[in-house]
């Protein structure tokens, strides 16, 4: 065997790993979507949520954006930064620290939020 099956193969391996691992990843759900939703019930516009503002609802919207397409989506921090407004990785990367102090620390509204899309999406993965 080539090193490049063996590479070929364990890339394969890992990919169905990953899968087991994280049965709640939806190909179909795009960044995009999860924005919509958080907009949604947020009751704010999408266009604002992907602003340069740093009112408070507004950053609370990307934060949950970012946790929820983060687990839910195989999109990259990247990907994801991109999506909610050409932001950089490591500004995700604080979304989401920021996002599980929210939701340890007593946030209640954020957390009814984020684990109400989540159980959606996780019913949706599994359809």
């Amino acid at each position: 065997m080539t090193l490049e099956e063996r590479i070929t193969r364990i890339e394969t391996a890992l990919g169905l790993i990953d899968a087991d691992a994280r049965p709640d990843l939806s190909p179909a759900l795009s960044v995009r979507a999860i924005l919509a939703d958080v907009s949604y019930h947020m009751g704010l516009s999408a266009a604002d949520v992907v602003g340069r503002s740093r009112r408070s609802a507004l950053t609370r919207a990307r934060q949950a954006v970012a946790w929820l397409a983060r687990r839910h989506t195989d999109k990259s921090l990247t990907t994801i930064a991109h999506a909610i407004g050409q932001r950089d990785r490591t500004t995700i990367m604080h979304a989401i620290t920021e996002a599980e102090r929210r939701r340890d620390a007593g946030d209640p509204s954020f957390r009814l939020l984020t684990d109400r899309l989540a159980a959606q999406y996780r019913r949706r993965a599994m359809q």
